[in-house]
């Protein structure tokens, strides 16, 4: 007695029916796809979903699949270890951070939704800039990071608000140089970008016989030295850590120049420029990811990966300091 009563019939008038206000514009289509198609994409219910296009626009949406929102809930858990009061989604100009607790503007992005696939490579370097002219620093840390590396990136951002648990001074602290495998081993487990390629010499701080610091160097050629990694045990903040390591460093190898690199992501550098480094320059770069993972750069020189299915993730901005030594 009733048509709209046998399953098939009815889907199909329900096709009909969207088909014809997409038509004649009642319902609006994003990317060739309506609101509750891309939410359905995304595993959000449509009424979730259409908050989130409410509150933050499309582009921002989209970006808040589960994996960001489960990104977002490791890292908030990060945050009230430190005690702190945070706020999250906070709109700064015509920004959205993810978190600000006191003065820092706290960024998680998922591998995906942050590549080049749905951002420009300038992303990040915008927020950033939008952050520091609100008188914001920034971090930026990656999904990979926060699953993979919890520990150190609950340490780093511990480290930043000043809420390590253990704090001293690195004047107090015996300075030795250490075999380059205890300085790979305590950089896998307290270093956010593991052991790099390969060091010359390494530089420990010891509490008594705790290893709580470790400066590693690379040599290049006319004497010029690279710092490779330096960083502290996790939960640990050594005031003049890194002075006093550099120093001892360049007592005994007396080198012509000494270089490194801040990811600006989350470094900034400030505290080189006070021990005699300059700023010589300040490049974007990416990484390549699939999705889950990231891989360097050259893994796939010029843009190969592409044809593998990758895309490009930019950060913040490499930049480069220098100090040059009279010998």
């Amino acid at each position: 007695d009733n048509i709209m009563k046998h399953k098939d019939v009815a889907k199909e008038a329900s096709k009909k029916s969207v088909k014809t206000r997409i038509q004649r514009g009642y319902i609006k289509q994003v990317d060739g796809k309506t609101m509750p198609q891309h939410a359905k994409e995304l595993g959000f219910s449509r009424s979730y979903f259409g908050k989130l296009v409410k509150s933050y626009g499309f582009e921002e949406a989209i970006r808040h699949d589960k994996r960001v929102s489960s990104l977002e809930k490791a890292f908030s858990e990060i945050l009230t270890s430190t005690g702190l009061d945070f706020s999250a989604q906070v709109r700064i100009d015509n920004k959205v951070a993810d978190f600000v607790c006191n003065d820092i503007a706290f960024e998680c992005d998922g591998l995906y939704w942050h590549s080049d696939f749905f951002v420009n490579n300038n992303y990040h370097v915008d927020k950033m800039r939008v952050y520091r002219d609100n008188n914001l620093r920034s971090m930026f840390f990656r999904s990979d990071e926060i699953i993979y590396k919890t520990e150190i990136v609950r340490s780093i951002v511990r480290n930043c608000l000043r809420c390590n648990s253990r704090r001293m001074m690195a004047r107090k602290l015996k300075v030795r140089e250490i075999s380059k495998q205890d300085g790979y081993a305590f950089i896998l487990q307290n270093h956010l970008m593991g052991k790099p390629s390969s060091v010359s010499s390494c530089f420990g701080l010891f509490n008594g016989e705790e290893l709580v610091s470790v400066l590693q160097m690379k040599k290049h050629k006319n004497n010029i030295y690279e710092i490779s990694r330096f960083c502290s045990k996790l939960e640990c903040s050594v005031v003049g850590g890194f002075s006093r390591l550099l120093s001892c460093f360049t007592k005994k190898y007396i080198p012509s120049e000494v270089f490194t690199f801040i990811d600006l992501r989350y470094g900034m550098g400030d505290y080189l420029e006070p021990l005699g480094f300059t700023k010589v320059s300040c490049y974007k770069s990416f990484k390549w990811t699939n999705g889950s993972l990231v891989f360097h750069r050259m893994k796939f020189p010029s843009s190969s990966g592409y044809d593998m299915g990758y895309a490009k993730i930019w950060d913040c901005g490499q930049a480069k300091y220098s100090k040059k030594f009279c010998v």
